[in-house]
């Protein structure tokens, strides 16, 4: 028996993802990005939700260690950005976020539906990313592009994981294409600064 190359994958997905966490944190603390409060503390909410629902639906613990991952290392974020970060009041999307969030627990405590929440909660994350996307937008050097790079190619082998483990059916794939789609978006436009330079 020989090993489970889905296993290796996974483990891969998730340092590449914690190695993007630990770089945004380095750049925090050496004041190139500044956590903001709010923010950080509902993608750590959202994150934790997700992995929970995404783990009660999925049953599978190799493509679900990204997203418990994540969330470890956005509460660690988030605990750094209580430090250095600060706060301020929730903007109207993110009071919609905050919504979908409870949508989505009353969804799986009410019908025990995880894939539904699941659903509710990857509107939110999206909703959640569109003021990054369009600060980036408008100024690529609000964000450095390899963390976001590096969060990209783990949910990219988090897709390939999931069609490799025989789950790749649209509700399994959904959050990590997702994830794909929002984080690559933020690296391909951080580029820019690069470019600009």
């Amino acid at each position: 028996m020989g090993i489970d190359i889905t296993v290796v994958i996974g483990i891969v997905a998730v340092l590449i993802h914690l190695a993007g966490y630990t770089l945004y944190n380095i750049q925090a603390h050496r004041g190139h990005s500044t956590p903001n409060l709010t923010s950080w503390g509902l993608w750590a909410f959202l994150a934790a939700l997700s992995a929970l629902t995404y783990s009660a639906f999925s049953h599978d613990l190799v493509t679900t260690s990204i997203f418990y991952a994540g969330t470890a290392a956005q509460i660690f974020t988030l605990l750094f950005a209580l430090s250095t970060g600060k706060f301020t009041a929730p903007k109207r999307e993110e009071y919609i976020v905050i919504l979908l969030a409870l949508i989505a627990i009353y969804i799986w405590w009410s019908d025990r539906n995880a894939g539904g929440a699941n659903l509710v909660l990857l509107a939110a994350t999206l909703l959640g990313g569109v003021p990054t996307i369009l600060g980036v937008w408008r100024n690529p050097k609000l964000e450095k592009p390899v963390p976001w790079l590096l969060w990209s190619l783990a949910f990219l082998l988090t897709i390939v994981n999931v069609v490799l483990r025989g789950n790749g059916f649209a509700l399994n794939l959904a959050m990590p294409v997702a994830g794909l789609v929002l984080h690559g978006t933020v690296a391909i436009l951080a580029f820019r600064r690069i470019q600009s330079h």
